[in-house]
C-alpha cells in the first residue's frame, strides 16, 4: 500500500510538471490575429501569424492566386515554427475584402500591406522587422 501511495504521488508530480513550466513560457508566445487594412474607401481582410519572442522577426507575405482563396495555412504554421511571422491577405474584392477586383489592384494592395507593417507603430506592435519581407505565393501570387 506504501509502494502505490508513493507511486501515485510520484506519478502525480510529474503530471503536474507540464502545468507548472506553462508558467514559466515566453513572455511574447506566438499569436494570430485577424487584421483589416485600409485602401481609400475599402478594407483588405488579412491574417497574422505572429512568431514566439520579443525580438522584430523576418514576415513573410503570402499572396494568393488569382481571385483564389488558397491560405497555405500549413505552410504559414511551419513558417512561424521556424521563427518567421506570416501575413496572409485577400486582394480587394476577393474572399472577404471589400472593393472591385482588379489586376491592378493587386499591386497596390500588396503595397499597401507593406507600407501598414513598416508603420513604426504597426512594426513594433506585431514584432516586424520594417523592410525584411519575403513575397511568396502559387500562380499569380508568385
Amino acid at each position: 500500500m506504501k509502494n502505490h501511495a508513493l507511486l501515485t504521488l510520484t506519478l502525480l508530480s510529474l503530471s503536474s510538471f507540464p502545468l507548472a513550466a506553462q508558467g514559466l513560457r515566453n513572455e511574447f508566445p506566438a499569436t494570430s490575429e485577424e487584421i483589416f487594412i485600409t485602401i481609400g474607401e475599402d478594407s483588405i481582410a488579412a491574417f497574422g501569424m505572429f512568431a514566439a519572442g520579443e525580438a522584430p522577426k523576418e514576415t513573410v507575405i503570402l499572396l494568393h492566386g488569382l481571385p483564389g482563396n488558397e491560405r497555405n495555412l500549413d505552410l504559414a504554421q511551419a513558417l512561424r515554427r521556424e521563427g518567421r511571422n506570416v501575413i496572409y491577405f485577400n486582394y480587394r474584392g476577393a474572399w472577404g475584402s471589400q472593393g472591385e477586383f482588379l489586376y491592378s489592384h493587386c499591386l497596390e494592395d500588396v503595397t499597401a500591406v507593406l507600407d501598414f507593417f513598416d508603420a513604426p507603430e504597426n512594426a513594433s506592435k506585431y514584432r516586424i522587422l520594417p523592410n525584411e519581407y519575403i513575397l511568396f505565393g502559387p500562380s499569380t501570387g508568385g
